[in-house]
């Protein structure tokens, strides 16, 4: 334990650890506050002229607004929201007046988006809706699983295993759907990219631990006292990854605290199948934010292992960090090359330690894209097998960076 608040003390002294936390703090305040930020509202003013509101005060608007067509998605509501469509298409035809839009079809949006999914493929909101009848979406729930099943058997032809796992979480999606206006889709992925530059900080703080000694020659000094191997390595490391630790549920903690309190708690409860109702997980969207997170987590500490791994396998801190960094961005940059190249491409796509997060290819984005993996006889969702892997991977690089730091104090 001596060992261990030395080397704690020590690491979160350096100038590198305190500048990284605060860019972490930073930078988790800004994302939290480009959630809203984005957030708009237009409405017309006295004189004729489209006004703007955004940010916090266009959420307010919004609220109130949307508020009356909150709650659960029954399919009277989605009848009577198709009704209200057709009578002003029919008025006015594309041409609705930009007043009665925002009153009677904006705040209906959400659901009539909902419509336009599950009854048509790939067409504009108002092409499909044009289509759909307020009769038609009396069977709006077994049409939407109909065509859940219809993609799996498209992408995986005769497959009854991957066809079975879907619709088996499928039946558990609570239903009608609850909608309330809040979280918007996009702060999944700007949480997703969040943890990302997290990532990036801890790679540059664990960077050195092990070969920023062996640039200074300072582990000749300790390889030759008493607690100078497996000790010391084990410490360093819980070290770095406490610090990392602490760093992560920090900016997490703001980010979640300043979107969620913004946007009002109660509003997390809203399914997540309104933002893709093809979504076969059964999880709200408060539930969504917390698996991000955990999935974040393990690949951030399978990440922070695999770069002090390389740590005591290199000569340089510089060399680390090139190499751990071009690995955060493998995952990515295959999954931009090799889209469609076949099963194995995708496996190494999902196994590497930072295969949860990314720009394109993270875990949100693969909540939504169906991918299943073959291993063996088994079919595998890839957030499975990338939350798995990270979970394995934790251990197993720890193991290796203790092993392969006492293998070279000995050679």
């Amino acid at each position: 334990m001596r060992i261990f608040m030395m080397e704690l003390k020590r690491m979160s002294k350096t100038r590198a650890t305190w500048i990284s936390a605060a860019v972490a703090v930073i930078l988790s305040i800004v994302l939290a506050f480009s959630v809203f930020a984005s957030e708009e509202y237009e409405t017309v003013g006295k004189d004729g002229n489209t006004e703007r509101i955004t940010g916090i005060s266009a959420i307010a608007v919004n609220q109130e607004r949307i508020a009356p067509y909150e709650g659960e998605v029954t399919v009277s509501k989605l009848q009577s929201d198709l009704e209200v469509f057709h009578n002003l298409f029919d008025q006015y035809g594309g041409n609705i007046p930009f007043d009665l839009y925002n009153k009677e079809l904006s705040p209906r949006f959400q659901r009539l988006n909902l419509i336009a999914s599950v009854y048509s493929d790939n067409q504009d909101i108002f092409t499909a809706l044009e289509k759909v009848q307020p009769d038609d979406v009396q069977n709006f729930y077994a049409q939407r699983n109909q065509k859940l099943e219809e993609t799996v058997e498209a992408k995986y032809p005769h497959n009854s295993d991957v066809r079975n796992q879907v619709m088996l979480l499928n039946s558990q999606v609570k239903t009608p759907l609850t909608y309330f206006y809040g979280i918007p889709n996009n702060s999944f992925f700007i949480l997703d990219f969040l943890i990302f530059i997290l990532l990036l900080i801890c790679i540059m703080i664990n960077a050195p631990v092990f070969s920023g000694e062996y640039q200074t020659g300072s582990d000749d000094i300790l390889r030759s006292t008493r607690n100078g191997r497996t000790k010391l390595a084990v410490s360093k490391l819980l070290a770095a990854l406490l610090i990392d630790l602490i760093l992560f549920i920090v900016s997490i903690a703001i980010f979640i605290s300043v979107v969620d309190k913004t946007f009002g708690w109660e509003r997390l409860v809203s399914s997540a199948q309104i933002h893709n109702p093809f979504l076969f997980l059964p999880i709200t969207v408060g539930g969504e934010q917390v698996l991000l997170v955990m999935a974040g987590f393990l690949t951030l500490l399978a990440t922070a292992c695999f770069s002090m791994f390389l740590s005591t396998k290199c000569h340089s801190s510089t060399t680390t960090l090139i190499i751990a960094i071009a690995f955060c961005l493998l995952p990515d940059i295959l999954h931009q090359v090799i889209q469609g190249a076949g099963n194995f491409a995708g496996f190494i796509s999902c196994i590497l330690p930072s295969s949860g997060l990314g720009i394109n290819n993270n875990l949100f984005y693969q909540l939504g894209n169906m991918l299943f993996l073959q291993i063996g006889p088994f079919s595998v969702w890839s957030p499975y097998l990338i939350m798995g892997a990270a979970a394995i991977e934790i251990p197993l690089f720890f193991i290796l960076a203790v092993r392969a730091y006492c293998k070279h104090q000995v050679s």
